[in-house]
């Protein structure tokens, strides 16, 4: 917010501002906070490509939002019918647009891979991870 509008810094004031502003808009229009990120409930996941983005912003690994990031790893996993993090990681940095994979963008990556299979979403098959295949609902004989 503070380089939307120009500024060098925000202040306790700006800052409680914009908080009120993110829970109204929770609270209104169903916003999903994921750490510093929102998004709309509900809302499809597009992994961009920043390799042509002008702001240096953007392509920064600590704003990667996490949902992106795990919609991009079972995007690899699911195409490769399963996958080692090794192989996770920069084949999603370069679905971002991102030539070199730093340590920080490996850490970023990392940790949402950890996050999805801690979930259940990926699964341990051997040596590689794939996406969990949802559990079959019960039906009634």
């Amino acid at each position: 917010m503070r380089q939307a509008w120009g500024l060098q810094r925000s202040g306790p004031r700006i800052q409680a501002a914009v908080e009120r502003g993110v829970e109204v808009a929770r609270a209104r229009w169903g916003i999903e906070r994921d750490g510093q990120f929102l998004a709309l409930t509900g809302q499809s996941i597009t992994v961009r490509d920043r390799s042509l983005a002008g702001s240096g912003t953007l392509r920064r690994p600590d704003m990667l939002p996490p949902t992106e990031l795990r919609a991009a790893i079972q995007e690899v996993v699911t195409g490769s019918f399963g996958a080692s993090a090794e192989e996770i990681v920069p084949a999603v940095a370069r679905m971002l647009g991102f030539k070199a994979t730093s340590a920080q963008l490996r850490e970023v990556i990392g940790a949402q891979i950890e996050e999805l299979t801690r979930d259940g979403r990926l699964t341990v098959q051997g040596s590689l991870l794939a996406v969990a295949s949802p559990s079959p609902s019960l039906q009634p004989v």
